[in-house]
């Protein structure tokens, strides 16, 4: 049983399939999306504190994705 909205999952691989470094990882019974070995979104029951109504439309998503990568993006790298 899948205790995370699949949906967003898959809304957030579309926003992050160019992206380089991206990886997908199992983490706290969700998943989250890793730049460069550092989470940079993530969909993990209780762990979300964006509103659904807060990414309810692609445009909203992307601005939540592109805070989390220009953080991501001032890390250096994690080794493997």
């Amino acid at each position: 049983m899948v205790s995370y909205d699949v949906e967003l999952l898959d809304r957030l691989r579309d926003q992050l399939g160019g992206e380089p470094g991206v990886t997908e990882r199992a983490m706290f019974g969700g998943v989250a999306m890793m730049v460069n070995g550092h989470m940079c979104v993530g969909v993990m029951k209780g762990w979300i504190i964006v509103d659904r109504a807060g990414y309810a439309d692609d445009a909203a998503l992307e601005a939540w994705v592109d805070r989390g990568l220009r953080h991501v993006r001032t890390l250096p790298p994690k080794n493997a």
